[in-house]
């Protein structure tokens, strides 16, 4: 028979068998990991990459040099070594290892805050082992946890949460003289993961409260972390502030920066309030009433169950407040209202105080059931959540690694245009009132050899970044920012001329991806063997490749064209679908590259691929059995003469391209 915890507090039996405890926190560890694995497949983003690019120039004794360097002002050894050490190994900065410290970081916390539940409880005399599982399944599902854990850069959060939880049970639970140096340790890493964790100090103070005073070893701690802080802040990074960074910090911000932690403090009663008010002028008062309901339901449900639950209910929403600190106190409000990231190490409280309150009002086989229920009911709309965002980021994601495979097969003098460039793409209707639930994507302050291209394998190649309106849309449930140099068609035109790959992002259904729009290389030569040539009196082009296949709905169409003689009038380009009876279900005729290069504007001797992907009713679909592809004179259309190999006409002076079935 497995051992039991058996308590009779305030009239309720509260027992889980220690074998159905470690089942049960086994289950929510594996339902976490599975629901954060998928990042592992995404690409490094934003500023992932210029921490790529500052670590590349480091050694890993360099960076235990403690020294602030160019580009990379903040101090954080810990957070960076992981980085260098995947470097060291595999030759660069592998985007599904990088992905997978923080990964490993959220699992290994999740654990964490289950044994700091589990401590502190049985501290004030509170044996019940459904808290410690309750705080873990909380804290795993935290609805704003998704940037600290799938944006590889910010494993400062995950990381110094994991010291400074290991340094407090460490405190707790360590006996004799190593206890204290052993949180020492703990409490050093903590910081030089993230400067942040200095607020662990306070807290591990805060743990050791005992009658009205604090030990004197935890003061000191203390002490010594608060003074770290404080020169982190004014001496380190002082110039940060001094210059007005976008994380400068003004008076102004506090009550927003605060009014945001709140929100996930009262997460649950804010997405309740969400759908009833919509997105609303009034979203901090709304959030505003919705934590201080919170805070009062929460308190007197747990002095109603009895004063120790209400007292370390009190700690433990204390510790929240410390949490929120520096962020609240030292950084823009843009700045907060876009990073969820910030919000991890405060939610380990968060889930603990909830956990508490579950406890508290579980009183009856019936109602346990119910509070069970709610909270695997909220943490599958918060995993949901999640799984939508990684979902949406790996989009991005499969487009980065499209262009970087891409450019690794070019030469090192290889220019490339990229249009419509994604800079941050977020929920259009937020499940919450307050912040952004979105991810950057890229930075943007560059648009000519922006370091984000590349990144993936430390490729680098000459680049051009061009937003251009003709070619942007967006879609309906995510809303996407662009950047990039603004043109019109013929600056468009002389950019593409220039390069050697185009590609073209797009947002609208079935949602983000890249398009390599066409691979252009000039001075060639008549290709020796081809599908077509299509001449007259005044042009010679060849048809040197063709392709189409069809998948979901969407038809993809790979032309090469090979341009002789540059025709001297304007040019079209004939593209028509039939199906199996040659009847006619489809005109999709366009120069190339969605009319951006006739072929009467090309270069001589240019070879240029295109691409063109066209979404197609079902009806047309379910039909299309080939394409028949033609280049004619505008405004009569008289067509060009076409011929094969041998010189023998084809039939209707068109090319015909049977249609694929296969997804790739």
């Amino acid at each position: 028979m497995s051992q039991t915890f058996t308590q009779t507090f305030g009239g309720r039996l509260v027992e889980m068998s220690l074998r159905m405890q470690r089942v049960t926190i086994l289950a929510v560890l594996l339902a976490a990991f599975a629901l954060y694995a998928p990042g592992i497949s995404l690409a490094l983003i934003h500023d992932d990459v210029p921490n790529a690019f500052w670590l590349s120039l480091q050694s890993l004794g360099e960076l235990w040099s403690f020294t602030i360097r160019p580009g990379n002002p903040m101090l954080r050894p810990v957070a960076h070594t992981p980085w260098v050490l995947t470097r060291e190994l595999f030759g660069w900065f592998i985007p599904s290892i990088i992905h997978a410290w923080n990964i490993w970081a959220h699992s290994l916390n999740t654990v964490l805050v289950f044994a700091v539940a589990r401590a502190l409880s049985r501290r004030a005399n509170i044996s019940s082992t459904a808290i410690p599982v309750l705080a873990a399944t909380l804290f795993a599902f935290f609805p704003f946890s998704h940037q600290a854990i799938i944006w590889a850069v910010a494993i400062g959060h995950p990381a110094y949460l994991m010291f400074g939880l290991a340094a407090i049970l460490a405190s707790l639970q360590v006996l004799g003289w190593p206890r204290w140096v052993v949180t020492s340790l703990l409490l050093a890493l903590a910081c030089l993961a993230h400067e942040s964790a200095f607020l662990f100090g306070p807290i591990l103070a805060l743990t050791h409260i005992r009658r009205w005073r604090v030990q004197p070893v935890p003061l000191a701690l203390a002490a010594i972390c608060m003074i770290y802080g404080l020169a982190i802040r004014f001496v380190l990074i002082a110039d940060q502030f001094a210059m007005g960074a976008p994380s400068a910090f003004r008076p102004g911000d506090i009550l927003p920066n605060f009014l945001y932690f709140c929100q996930g403090f009262a997460s649950w009663l804010v997405s309740l309030l969400r759908p009833i008010v919509g997105l609303t002028p009034f979203a901090f008062a709304y959030v505003g009433l919705a934590f201080c309901a919170s805070v009062g339901l929460g308190c007197g449900v747990l002095f109603m169950r009895s004063r120790k639950a209400g007292i370390l209910g009190i700690g433990v929403m204390s510790v929240w407040l410390i949490a929120t600190i520096p962020a609240v106190f030292g950084l823009d409000r843009q700045y907060v209202a876009t990073g969820p990231r910030l919000l991890y190490a405060s939610s380990a409280a968060v889930a603990i105080f909830w956990s508490l309150v579950i406890w508290s009002l579980a009183r009856g086989p019936g109602r346990q059931i119910a509070l069970v229920l709610a909270v695997l009911i909220g943490s599958g709309l918060s995993a949901r959540s999640t799984h939508d965002l990684t979902a949406e980021t790996q989009r991005v994601s499969d487009g980065l690694f499209a262009i970087d495979r891409d450019l690794r097969s070019t030469a090192a003098d290889a220019n490339l245009t990229i249009v419509n460039t994604p800079w941050w793409n977020a929920r259009a209707s937020p499940n919450f009132l307050l912040g952004a639930e979105g991810m950057p994507i890229y930075q943007h302050e560059f648009t000519v050899n922006p370091w984000w291209v590349g990144a993936q394998s430390g490729t680098s190649r000459n680049v051009i970044l061009v937003q251009y309106a003709n070619w942007n849309t967006s879609g309906v449930v995510w809303t996407t920012a662009t950047y990039g140099q603004p043109m019109q068609d013929s600056q468009v035109r002389a950019a593409v001329l220039k390069s050697t790959l185009v590609y073209r992002w797009d947002f609208d259904a079935p949602g983000t991806r890249v398009t390599r729009l066409a691979r252009v290389r000039l001075g060639t030569q008549t290709p020796a063997g081809f599908r077509a040539r299509l001449h007259g009196d005044l042009g010679d082009v060849f048809v040197t490749e063709t392709s189409a296949s069809l998948c979901n709905g969407q038809l993809t169409v790979d032309i090469g064209w090979y341009v002789s003689t540059v025709p001297v009038a304007a040019t079209g380009v004939l593209l028509h679908g039939f199906d199996a009876l040659s009847s006619q279900v489809l005109n999709s005729d366009g120069d190339p590259l969605n009319g951006i290069l006739p072929l009467s504007e090309a270069e001589p001797n240019m070879t240029l691929i295109e691409r063109r992907v066209i979404a197609l009713e079902p009806t047309v679909a379910n039909r299309l059995d080939h394409l028949d592809l033609g280049l004619y004179l505008k405004p009569d259309f008289k067509p060009f003469a076409a011929t094969d190999q041998s010189n023998l006409a084809l039939d209707g002076n068109v090319v015909r391209v049977e249609v694929g079935r296969k997804c790739a």
